[in-house]
């Protein structure tokens, strides 16, 4: 006993340590001691501090409020969710975090709950991965050392959450703690009572229903077929405004049938065999004196051999279940888990996809020796089956199928092929007809072919029979976290050159089959990311908190930042940096978290400048869908210039362009030459439309054409008939006062280079470095120098370039160029993938 108390006062120390800080933790232990002391100044400090930790009548002193995560998986969940909300906001325990896991909804939901709840953290998954997988993605992003896993169709009471802590503090060894789950209806009790045999039909009475949940003698209606009333029979009916209409037919030549509730008749009538006796009962919550709750699961057990069921299932709460207790099995809607008790596995396993999950992770908890708690007056109310109807055909199928496995993994090893093989026996039936001997070979042929359970498989009509046969043949183990990276960036939406260079980062590690998370403090817009750059982002996973901060990257085996200067530090095992631009103010922390991917030498340069020496390199981005020419003696005495059509921030100078060639044209009358300037216009800009009618003004009258809104392979053609490409951005900039003005990268002057483009471009940002570097052309300082340099080009009618394009310039930017730096930098840092 001593050494157990001593073993949980050093936890609680570390929990608190982990929970609050070490500063925090040394400040509470002097106030405790002090406390201490001022209690009892006659004993010394070592004395006190020793009775703490040996002495089995102390009062721990560390004994915290453990940080709780609360992950509610949702599919188009939203009407049950302001009910749900309601009831966290009023908790009476407060230190929990929500996770909020969305199963591909349509109907708004994670935006409500974003409404509600701005700082929970909001995955949204781009599929329907199912309760259990969504589940394990909200547990790894969890930080809670005690974790609550909540339906979306629940309302807890005040009380749930602090009752269950309070339980696992108490009992410091027990692996779970579970709540009563009652129905989130009143119900009233109603006796049927016939002089004759008679038939009371289940589809007229559950077709009447808006909650469609009856009990009969405490067992659910779930089959439509008529009910048999030889005496009397006792109905649950829940609470409902409209009437529920009863339906009777006598077996025999008339009989009278009476219903009452609370020993007073409500309806009576006669029914034959002939003639149908129809009755509607009022079941409005003002026609009835006397309700009832109805217990969902007060824990679960086990039932018949090696099967669960829930406890109390449809009986009407009366205390007989108020008793704390020890249960075999967790029902998964309301459950909280302790973190330590799982180790380094998931919680659940996803082959179950729904169903049978919780009682696999039960199973598992209890071989290891963690005892699952039911705590009586922990009360969640829940509306059971509002996701899957309770009679839908897949949910059927689902539990048919994880039944069977679930049941494999419970059994003894000896016992595992008799199971499968009375399973297979079960479905085609039994013929009594069928001689001993002839039972006995198809046995003895099952028991064969259960050395595989694949082969067993081939035996079966049943889908779901088969299913769960190939699932237990491929042998599936619990859950581990797989390795997971995160591209992290608060401007997903704005869609420019940043994010195309971080999806090549997203691309390479969905090629490689890792599970990728997109991170954002707002809501990320997938199906234009997808569109716009060409990429399948269906399998990504989508992580948005208002707040994201350093300890959300924790949770990742890799963190990439590709945030615009962003300075968050990351405390990931492994972190890249894409560099577009670096931050003039950066803390040693952030510097020396990161390996920078630096895209383009002179981004590498100014980091240098104000951050010194980092480790990092150079990962330029990637040109897609713009090719060289087939002939490059069919190309078009054509300049382009392509870039959105605005003079804000990096301006892309079109007007500038336009008079520069104007004024070529005006010293070469005869040149046979056209502009083109191509991009995008945002609409809603009163400024960007105004330059946009100013370049129309410009251009009136002369061989140059605005080409707004054009799709990428009509730009793609005009890269491949372009001879001259002309940038311009980074023109009246000083570059030395504000170079984050001027041109980070150049992704279409990298497209001109791609494209075997002659690419003037101004002598500031990067282009002159890829200029250089990778393809051909010259630079220019200034407007005057631009007009002189397209004066003398023009001049020429057939421009034949000094020089030929570089061999590979169309190589430069390829993808197998990205992805040999990416491997190598990955490699330099440690991360396999």
């Amino acid at each position: 006993m001593t050494l157990r108390l001593r073993s949980q006062t050093l936890r609680n120390v570390m929990a608190y340590w982990q929970l609050r800080g070490a500063r925090a933790t040394l400040q509470h232990a002097l106030s405790e001691i002090a406390k201490m002391r001022r209690r009892q100044p006659d004993k010394s400090f070592a004395s006190i501090v020793g009775g703490e930790l040996f002495d089995r009548d102390r009062t721990v002193a560390f004994d915290h409020e453990p940080r709780v995560s609360i992950i509610i998986c949702n599919l188009d969940g939203l009407p049950h969710l302001p009910a749900l909300c309601d009831a966290l906001t009023a908790q009476s325990y407060t230190n929990f975090e929500i996770v909020f896991v969305d199963n591909a909804s349509t109907d708004g939901s994670p935006d409500y709950l974003r409404e509600r709840f701005p700082t929970a953290k909001l995955i949204r998954l781009t599929r329907n991965l199912g309760f259990a997988a969504a589940n394990n993605v909200g547990y790894l992003a969890a930080v809670g050392e005690l974790v609550a896993f909540l339906n979306n169709d629940t309302v807890p009471h005040e009380d749930w959450l602090a009752e269950l802590v309070s339980e696992l503090r108490r009992r410091p060894f027990a692996g779970s703690a579970v709540p009563k789950v009652l129905f989130n209806r009143f119900f009233s009790r109603l006796t049927i009572t016939c002089t004759e045999q008679a038939s009371l039909s289940a589809t007229t009475l559950l077709d009447s229903l808006d909650y469609r949940k009856v009990f009969v003698d405490e067992h659910e209606l779930n089959s439509e077929e008529d009910i048999a009333i030889n005496a009397s029979l006792t109905l649950v009916l829940p609470q409902q405004e409209n009437p529920v209409i009863f339906e009777f037919r006598s077996a025999g030549e008339l009989a009278r049938v009476r219903i009452q509730r609370e020993q007073r008749t409500v309806a009576s009538g006669y029914t034959s065999r002939d003639t149908h006796l129809r009755l509607e009962i009022a079941n409005s919550w003002r026609s009835v004196a006397h309700w009832y709750r109805v217990i969902n699961n007060a824990g679960s057990t086990s039932h018949r051999i090696f099967a669960t069921a829930d406890r109390g299932y449809g009986e009407i709460d009366a205390s007989q279940y108020d008793r704390r207790t020890v249960v075999d099995y967790m029902c998964g809607c309301a459950a909280l888990v302790r973190r330590s008790a799982l180790g380094a596995e998931l919680p659940f396993r996803e082959e179950f996809f729904a169903y049978f999950e919780d009682s696999e992770l039960s199973l598992r908890l209890r071989r290891r020796r963690f005892p699952i708690l039911y705590v009586p007056r922990s009360v969640v109310l829940h509306t059971h089956s509002a996701t899957a109807s309770t009679n839908s055909t897949f949910r059927s199928y689902l539990i048919k199928r994880n039944r069977l496995i679930f049941m494999y993994h419970r059994v003894p090893v000896a016992l595992r092929r008799a199971l499968l093989i009375l399973a297979v026996l079960r479905e085609h039936g039994t013929d009594r007809r069928r001689k001993t001997l002839r039972l006995a070979r198809r046995v003895f042929q099952l028991y064969a072919l259960a050395r595989d359970p694949k082969l067993l498989a081939g035996e079966c009509n049943d889908q779901a029979l088969r299913d769960a046969l190939l699932l237990v043949a491929n042998a599936p183990v619990p859950t581990v976290p797989r390795k997971r990276v995160c591209i992290y960036n608060d401007y997903w939406n704005s869609c420019g050159g940043g994010e195309a260079h971080a999806l090549e980062f997203a691309r390479y590690f969905m090629d490689k089959g890792i599970e990728l998370t997109l991170a954002s403090k707002s809501s990320i817009d997938v199906a234009r990311l997808s569109m716009l750059f060409n990429i399948d982002l269906q399998t990504v996973l989508l992580f948005t908190k208002p707040d994201f901060c350093s300890a959300d990257t924790q949770h990742f085996d890799l963190f990439i930042n590709s945030t615009y200067q962003s300075t968050l530090v990351s405390r990931a095992p492994y972190s890249m940096f894409i560099v577009s631009f670096p931050s003039r103010k950066s803390s040693k922390a952030f510097r020396s978290s990161y390996f920078f991917a630096f895209n383009s030498d002179f981004t590498r340069d100014w980091s240098s400048r104000f951050w010194g020496e980092t480790n990092g390199a150079v990962i330029e981005p990637v040109v897609r869908e713009i090719g060289m020419a087939a002939d490059l003696s069919a190309k078009r005495n054509l300049i382009l210039n392509v870039g959105r059509f605005s003079n804000r921030g990096h301006a892309k100078n079109q007007h500038v362009i336009a008079r520069a060639f104007i004024a070529a044209l005006e010293a070469n009358p005869a040149a046979n030459w056209h502009l083109v300037l191509a991009g995008t216009l945002d609409q809603t800009s009163r400024v960007d439309v105004e330059y946009f009618g100013k370049l129309l003004e410009t251009s009136a009258g002369y061989p140059i054409s605005l080409v707004e809104g054009a799709e990428k392979r009509d730009i793609a053609a005009l890269y491949a008939q372009a001879k001259v490409y002309v940038h311009a951005a980074g023109l009246g900039v000083d570059s030395e006062e504000r170079p984050e003005l001027s041109e980070h990268f150049g992704m279409t002057v990298a497209e001109a280079i791609h494209a075997a483009c002659y690419v003037i471009v101004h002598n500031s940002g990067n282009p002159p470095f890829m200029v250089q570097k990778h393809g051909f052309g010259s630079t220019y300082q200034s407007e005057g120098e631009l007009t002189r340099m397209l004066a003398e080009m023009i001049g020429k009618n057939d421009l034949t370039v000094d020089r030929p394009p570089r061999p590979g310039c169309e190589k430069a930017f390829a993808p197998e160029v990205f992805t040999r730096k990416l491997a190598a930098a990955l490699q330099s840092i440690g991360f396999t993938p």
